[in-house]
């Protein structure tokens, strides 16, 4: 009976316990050091987020303009605290077509073994010209 008990509140814990991992201030409007961008221009923007766990996460960022066009995924394991960082990561591709695009990133982080967070930011718009 206590072995059943003991799985009921454990199980109650993980999926109802709520978990902050990271908090990003700001999330729909992430500046970027630039309004206009080339091709092969590199990005810069920058991230004021306070984390509060210490745990790994998958990054996943798109730049998007109606069609997501898909960075590759990272994993991603910022100190905890609050900061401010500039990333500079990310390059604009060469068939990507001129237009207004903006950047939106989810990170996933794995609590426990059945529940995940997610997190997701999006950047101001900015124009990419050829």
């Amino acid at each position: 009976m206590a072995i059943i008990i003991g799985g009921f509140l454990t199980f109650a814990y993980w999926i109802y316990w709520p978990n902050k991992v990271i908090e990003i201030h700001n999330a729909q409007a992430i500046q970027v050091d630039k309004k206009e961008y080339r091709i092969g221009d590199r990005i810069s923007y920058t991230i004021d987020y306070c984390k509060y766990t210490e745990i790994q996460g998958i990054v996943s960022r798109s730049l998007v303009d109606g069609f997501k066009y898909n960075y590759s995924d990272y994993k991603s394991n910022v100190s905890i605290g609050c900061k401010t960082v500039i990333v500079s990561d990310m390059v604009i591709p060469d068939y990507l077509t001129p237009g207004i695009y903006h950047i939106e990133t989810l990170a996933e982080y794995k609590i426990n073994p059945l529940r995940n967070v997610e997190i997701r930011w999006k950047s101001v718009d900015f124009k990419v010209v050829k």
